[in-house]
């Protein structure tokens, strides 16, 4: 994963490469901003998911650290959420995006619905809030970009909404 800069959003300039020493090749990178306002980077491999941290400057990474209960689970975007996080990613066995939650980032994560609603072969691009309510982006498998809400902390979705024009660019970006 190499990481680029821009004052500009124009010009860009090479900074480096993410030292990611033990993972294997690396799923969709995403970035989490932690409550005490560093930023972590979470990546996924066939072993699992894993957080790694940069320094104030981007220049040293400490080492991967596996997020507990989060194997069998594809790029998975994090939210910090009150006292935790939220996470919504899709389980490989079934192919089916879930919301999962956890006190901490490294977990332990726990299943906490099943999205059934919104169908199979999604992916999810991210979590963010929207007001009070949560709002997730994703595309399906024919790479249709799409968002849908949730005004009770995820348990219940509304109806997958299709993004168009610049926008529905935006979950292939990551």
């Amino acid at each position: 994963i190499g990481l680029a800069r821009s004052t500009n959003l124009r010009q860009w300039e090479f900074v480096g490469d993410v030292p990611l020493a033990g993972i294997g090749r690396a799923g969709k990178p995403g970035w989490v901003r932690d409550r005490d306002g560093g930023l972590r980077l979470v990546v996924t491999d066939p072993g699992g998911a894993h957080v790694v941290t940069p320094d104030a400057r981007f220049e040293n990474w400490q080492a991967p650290q596996p997020l507990q209960g989060l194997a069998g689970h594809a790029d998975p975007v994090v939210l910090p959420d009150g006292e935790g996080y939220l996470a919504v990613a899709r389980r490989e066995r079934d192919d089916r995006l879930v919301l999962l939650r956890s006190g901490s980032l490294a977990g332990p994560w726990k299943t906490e619905a099943t999205l059934d609603g919104l169908g199979t072969s999604l992916d999810a691009a991210a979590l963010v809030r929207h007001g009070s309510a949560l709002r997730l982006y994703g595309s399906d498998a024919g790479r249709r970009a799409w968002f849908v809400d949730s005004s009770d902390g995820g348990r219940t979705w509304g109806e997958r909404r299709r993004l168009t024009g610049t926008a529905a660019m935006a979950p292939g970006f990551g």
